[in-house]
């Protein structure tokens, strides 16, 4: 086999059982990673408002933001993803600010400031 090719092979009892063909992606390898594809994010002050985040990341990580008016979904995964970013309504004309922390196995944390 080729560098960092491995081969996985599945045994089944009884006759007649035909799966066809799977692929396998094991995001497992190599030094741990978990980035972001920002650090600074804009979100609109109304109720609803919307943004995304990139994650790229080969290991298990959560996020959290810091701030009860911003919520994040999901709250954590495996490997590569988005996060979405939901704002509630902002009363106050001043600009308010979340920080997004990403934690992960064997990586250090990640931080997204979110206005």
């Amino acid at each position: 086999l080729p560098a960092g090719r491995h081969v996985l092979r599945l045994a089944f009892e009884g006759g007649g059982f035909n799966i066809g063909r799977m692929t396998f992606t094991y995001k497992g390898s190599g030094a741990p990673s978990l980035q972001l594809s920002a650090e600074a994010l804009t979100v609109e002050a109304f109720a609803g408002s919307t943004q995304t985040l990139g994650v790229l990341a080969n290991v298990n990580w959560t996020v959290q933001s810091n701030q009860p008016w911003l919520t994040v979904a999901p709250a954590s995964g495996f490997g590569d993803g988005t996060v979405s970013l939901t704002a509630q309504d902002n009363p106050d004309a001043a600009p308010r600010s979340a920080t997004l922390t990403f934690t992960g196995n064997g990586v250090p944390a990640r931080q997204a400031t979110v206005t």
